[in-house]
């Protein structure tokens, strides 16, 4: 995998152990005496915001119901009642108590707004003692993380090296700093930062301690089919004496025990409380791991029924004796391991399809909502981000049944090869239409491969024992595999634990090191490393949405929309008409313009309808002239009637200004906003919607034009034929691309600032100007022009 963006920030470090008493002055401050060759440009410490999240996502929550009715009432002009009991939408109950939903809703978010800014003023007493700096450039956090990692060699005793000195190097207590690259701000768990030291500590033991008791007595069904057979339930299974049962319902039920193992480890990893998605996504995928393979693969393969009596099998000598080895590799065990395979690539497919976990908790949601619009809610927040860890510790699981039962077994191999098939189609499938992208370190799916070496060598290890348990120690066979397996296992302690022989690694990172060096760009990380509550930028810091709706001057009563996602559109005229543009929950379906004098005081600018836009078209000549009210006429003389008896009429044709202004900035929305590819997604329901894993093209990609689109309803991709479909990816393919605009060269596309942005100018709307930073998924466009089409465009190229 090459030209793949880091999901660590370069230049953002991230200490620990830092006293709750330090400010951001002292630590910029520390930094600066200590290292004078590296510039800070930003402090941010780290506070305990798990409640305010909690109450500000309630806020927001109940926001979005009381709109939602307030929206019914507009359309029908009836106030809805709803019941505030639990499952208050499926009780039939005349007698229950009902109350406005919109009154009952609006309380409610004053009531949590309320509490949200009680809980912002009360934020910066409760510093967790973390802390991201910022430098300049990433040559200089790599510098600051090297002197830091060189006390790792060992204690002052050790090495006589300290951390470079300051004026407030007591104070700060930095020689007990923990410094390492910060994760990406979208990879942090802000409500998780609160839980550290000997309680976090504490917590993860005793949830992998209560798991791993579960799993120690509950690890493979046949416990269960045991505890069955004590009162005769299975009697009428046995008479049945039909092979299908006997054969496949074991096999079936371990599936079942396996398929929901993972639920199981999932909601364990959740109450760790990990700081990221990466560190949560690991830990996931080692314990799945861990537990599935022995729950499917090494004790059904011993013929043991759990781990308890896989301990005894090691200890007891006399539970030995009994000559149970010889039960180990039976003929019968590839069979089972066949049909495991065969139910693993059909029959979970067809559940990963379904989804079927999912499906169990939405309608738990769906029945638990109190009403309409919180059942709404549910709908439109019924995605989840792809599990990665539990995928790949699930796959993984069988790649390694397949890998060690491959030569024992053979017949596993063919079937093994359709489960992988079947595999990458639904998870292709699943990862493009069902779930939401996941901002996870490259680390994640590296471990998953490194993971993954555990196969041939269980491979081996099965390989050996078969052939000491049937030809004995001394035979060439048992020899020849004990000296591969040897070999093998030292091939993959040096790789993965010393780091020897990389350049046989099947995947390869290719991050060119110039591509991270933007010093222009540090200066807008000051705030990223905030979460959004606290985010100056964000309605739920102080200014909060239902403040920010009355700053919109005739645009009191219309719900709030969200920022442009491309920095809005401008035009500029003569007579200083602003135009901005502000997207809802379909970024490109959900548009409202607004216009404005002065940039404060702002006006809603009507939709342009297609009779506007031909009265446009036909009145409205020349310059802007700043006044909205100005009409613009059009004198046309039509002749009504036949020949001789033909009349002349004068048809007049009026439009004022700001519905020009309308269609002005619907021309250019649809024929020139531009976007990068993969910046947004077309989700399974058609709803256009920014893509929150979009990293920024690369330097190279940056380049094309073909890797930038038009952000309007495609036109030509009806025309293109079935083989120029095939090639194409419908959930960012959906736009039209600008290489295939006539005429050919009415864009202009270079690079600047010596290759940190790409800028594209259009010829077409003269001061039309997008820019892009590659490997930052900073983007936008603007037009800054007098409103008129070039129309010699043809004759200039």
């Amino acid at each position: 995998m090459k030209d793949m963006r880091r999901e660590t920030a370069r230049t953002t470090l991230f200490v620990c152990s830092v006293p709750k008493t330090a400010t951001e002055e002292a630590i910029k401050t520390h930094f600066t005496e200590a290292y004078p060759t590296c510039r800070v440009s930003a402090v941010t410490l780290g506070y305990d915001v798990a409640k305010l999240m909690h109450l500000d996502k309630e806020r927001i929550r109940a926001g979005k119901n009381m709109r939602y009715y307030e929206r019914v009432l507009e359309k029908t002009g009836e106030r809805e009642m709803i019941n505030l009991q639990l499952c208050g939408h499926l009780c039939c109950c005349s007698n229950c108590e009902k109350v406005d939903a919109i009154e009952y809703y609006r309380a409610k978010e004053k009531e949590l707004l309320e509490e949200v800014r009680e809980q912002v003023e009360l934020v910066p007493q409760r510093p967790l003692g973390i802390a991201f700096i910022t430098l300049q450039t990433e040559a200089m956090a790599q510098y600051i993380l090297k002197d830091f990692n060189a006390l790792k060699c060992g204690s002052k005793s050790c090495c006589g090296r300290e951390p470079q000195p300051s004026s407030n190097t007591e104070t700060l207590k930095v020689k007990k700093w923990t410094v390492s690259f910060a994760p990406h701000p979208k990879n942090v768990y802000w409500d998780n930062l609160s839980t550290q030291g000997f309680s976090w500590f504490m917590r993860y033991v005793m949830l992998n301690f209560f798991l791993f008791f579960l799993l120690t007595f509950l690890t493979t069904p046949t416990i269960i089919i045991n505890t069955i057979d004590k009162f005769n339930v299975t009697k009428p299974i046995y008479y049945l004496n039909s092979a299908i049962i006997s054969q496949f319902f074991p096999t079936f039920l371990l599936w079942v025990f396996s398929a929901l193992l993972p639920t199981i480890v999932y909601y364990s990893t959740l109450g760790e409380a990990h700081w990221t998605r990466s560190s949560e996504q690991l830990s996931m995928l080692r314990k799945l791991y861990f537990f599935l393979l022995f729950m499917v693969l090494i004790l059904p393969s011993l013929g043991l029924t759990s781990l308890a009596v896989f301990f005894r099998w090691l200890f007891d000598k006399e539970f030995l004796s009994g000559g149970k080895l010889r039960c180990v590799f039976l003929p019968d065990q590839g069979a089972f391991f066949v049909n495991y395979v065969i139910a693993a690539g059909l029959v979970g497919s067809g559940m990963d399809l379904l989804r079927l976990p999912g499906l169990l908790l939405y309608t738990i949601r769906m029945a638990l909502a109190q009403s309409a619009a919180e059942r709404k809610y549910v709908k439109q927040n019924q995605a989840y981000e792809f599990e990665y860890g539990a995928m790949y510790g699930w796959t993984l699981c069988v790649f390694t049944v397949i890998m060690a039962y491959s030569i024992i077994c053979p017949i596993i191999v063919p079937f093994g090869l359709l489960y992988m098939m079947l595999k990458h189609l639904v998870d292709k499938h699943n990862l493009y239409f069902a779930y939401l992208p996941a901002r996870l370190d490259h680390q994640v799916h590296l471990g998953a491969v490194n993971q993954a070496l555990a196969a041939p060598l269980i491979c081996l290890i099965w390989l050996y024992f078969f052939s000491v348990l049937r030809s004995g120690f001394w035979a060439a066979i048992s020899l020849f595999t004990l000296v591969v397996l040897t070999i093998t296992v030292f091939i993959c302690i040096s790789y993965t634990c010393f780091g020897h022989l990389k350049y046989l690694s099947p995947h390869n990172y290719e991050v060119k090191e110039d591509d991270d060096h933007t010093p222009e760009g540090s200066e807008e990380n000051t705030l990223v490393y905030l979460p959004r509550v606290l985010n100056p930028k964000s309605p739920a810091s102080t200014t909060q949405a239902s403040d920010l709706q009355q700053s919109y001057g005739t645009t009191t009563g219309s719900p709030t929309y969200s920022s442009s996602p491309v920095e809005g559109s401008m035009i500029s005229a003569v007579a200083t008409l602003v135009a901005q543009e502000g997207r809802g929950e379909d970024e490109m379906k959900d548009k409202k313009n607004l216009y404005s004098f002065n940039c404060m005081d702002w006006f809603l600018l009507p939709p342009a309808t297609h009779s506007m836009i031909e009265d446009v078209s036909k009145a409205a000549k020349g310059r802007f002239i700043g006044d909205p009210s100005y009409v613009y006429e059009h004198l046309e003389i039509q002749r009504q009637g036949e020949e001789d008896e033909a009349v002349e009429e004068e048809v007049v044709t009026k439009v004022n200004e700001e519905k020009r202004l309308a269609v002005t900035v619907h021309w250019i929305d649809e024929e020139v906003s531009v976007v990068p590819r993969s910046a947004f997604i077309k989700s399974p329901h058609g709803l256009v919607q920014m893509n929150r894993s979009f990293g920024g093209l690369s330097h190279s990609e940056a380049g094309k034009l073909n890797n930038f689109l038009h952000f309007t309803e495609s036109k030509n991709l009806k025309k293109k034929s079935i083989l120029e479909m095939a090639d194409l990816n419908p959930t960012i393919d959906f736009l039209d691309v600008l290489s295939d605009d006539i005429p050919k060269g009415s864009w202009s596309l270079q690079s600047e600032c010596a290759g940190q942005v790409c800028v594209i100018r259009s010829l077409l709307w003269l001061g039309l100007t997008f820019y892009h930073v590659p490997m930052t998924p900073q983007h936008g466009y603007i037009y800054i022009g007098d409103g008129t089409k070039n129309l010699d465009l043809p004759f200039m190229l």
